[in-house]
């Protein structure tokens, strides 16, 4: 009778742990999305910025009218920029040049190749220049794609997206 009663305690203990356990994984708090997508950046100017109006599809050959970049862009905008991933060093850049991680370079959706930018940390102030050599990025609220190096230098590879000021110095050919 004893051993009858601890076996009904240990199963009434179970099934305590278990709603228990239950209840945590159904009442658990969200956590906010690092990676926000949102285009405002709180406490700074917001200036509209002129995407591009390339075609859905990326051969413009089926086009029925051929892309033309944008001419008229913004000298000063802001937004968010992450930074080039190991698994694209050595690859061809849109422009035709290798990614080397340890040069200025950054991606951006429409400037032209060539076309020289100061980017400013928000955060901590610190600037660097970069030559627009590829296209990118891929990810809604995001203005540019830093290479290691001046993401390195903005210090914005720990947090991996960092709020940014981009002007343009000289717009490429």
């Amino acid at each position: 009778m004893k051993r009858d009663f601890r076996y009904f305690l240990l199963l009434i203990n179970m099934i305590f742990i278990f709603i228990y356990m239950a209840g945590c994984a159904v009442t658990g708090v969200e956590r906010d999305n690092f990676y926000d997508t949102d285009d405002e950046i709180a406490g700074y100017p917001q200036e509209e910025y002129i995407e591009s109006t390339a075609p859905e599809s990326l051969d413009y050959e089926e086009a029925s009218m051929p892309y033309k970049p944008p001419t008229d862009y913004h000298r000063v905008f802001y937004g968010k920029a992450s930074y080039y991933g190991n698994e694209f060093v050595g690859r061809t850049t849109a422009s035709g040049e290798k990614y080397d991680p340890e040069k200025l370079t950054a991606a951006h959706l429409s400037l032209p190749f060539g076309t020289i930018c100061k980017v400013t940390n928000l955060a901590n102030g610190k600037s660097v220049t970069v030559r627009i050599t590829d296209r990118g990025p891929y990810v809604a609220g995001r203005v540019l794609d830093l290479s290691y190096l001046a993401a390195r230098l903005l210090e914005g590879i720990r947090p991996g997206v960092i709020d940014v000021r981009v002007e343009v110095l000289e717009l490429g050919k």
